[in-house]
């Protein structure tokens, strides 16, 4: 990571870290008032707690990244059902989506079929695509839809959205680490390494990427992954939860 990459990672670091110091010295006021203002209180830990995420946040994909880069990430296989890990999937971001009064249909083409993978990394790589499904629509209907199908031993899965889209010129640049278009910096604040993870985790699981977008007609974005090593022959790895601590960390970035 060069030194413009961190000064601007640092910059971003700032402000979560501002809002965590004035919503402190709020919160002091307002415990100090009669009779206390508890509904103030509880407006600012909720400014702090979400503060605290994107901070963790950031400082979760520099070190992933920095990893990524340097050859010490590593992938860990698991097989399980396509259908029952985005069901579950699904599950657990469903109140995030809900709170930001969004729409997210699945339509899962490869039935119950059993694919080995690294769940947790696609995990992080699908909540990237979905926060930023959200964060970069001005619809009032924001609809997002996940296709999900296994061809030629590839899991392939599709996130499509109804957003602002991505400018011809700049979808090549995308995935660039801190890079953010720049009909995008007009509509949500971000520091750009959300999509960078998206594609260190896909390079990583040796998957490919394609991106298909018109301007204020919304984006698809493609990840196929190749069938990874099966860790025993017609066994399956039920994962039984995903990490509900990484999910609202990443999705803190569109409850702001």
């Amino acid at each position: 990571m060069n030194y413009e990459e961190l000064s601007k990672i640092i910059h971003d670091i700032k402000q979560p870290v501002a809002n965590i110091k004035v919503s402190a010295s709020m919160i002091e006021t307002a415990s100090k008032e009669e009779p206390v203002d508890k509904e103030a209180i509880g407006q600012f830990c909720g400014i702090i707690h979400r503060s605290c995420n994107s901070v963790n946040l950031l400082a979760s994909n520099f070190h992933d990244i920095i990893n990524c880069r340097n050859k010490l990430a590593t992938v860990n296989y698991s097989s399980c059902s396509v259908e029952e890990y985005i069901t579950m999937y699904v599950s657990s971001i469903k109140p995030y989506i809900d709170s930001c009064n969004a729409t997210l249909h699945t339509n899962i083409l490869c039935g119950n079929n059993v694919f080995s993978c690294d769940y947790e990394k696609l995990t992080r790589v699908l909540n990237n695509l979905v926060t930023n499904a959200i964060k970069y629509n001005t619809s009032k209907d924001k609809i997002i839809t996940l296709d999900l199908d296994i061809m030629e031993d590839n899991l392939v899965i599709k996130v499509t959205d109804n957003g602002i889209g991505i400018p011809k010129n700049d979808i090549d640049k995308i995935f660039q680490c801190n890079y953010r278009a720049q009909n995008g910096r007009a509509v949500a604040q971000g520091c750009g390494l959300g999509m960078a993870i998206v594609k260190e985790f896909t390079d990583l699981m040796n998957g490919r990427l394609e991106i298909k977008s018109k301007l204020n007609h919304g984006t698809t974005i493609t990840v196929t992954l190749p069938q990874g090593f099966v860790i025993a022959l017609n066994s399956v790895l039920q994962i039984k939860e995903l990490d509900p601590e990484k999910i609202e960390m990443e999705f803190s970035t569109i409850m702001e």
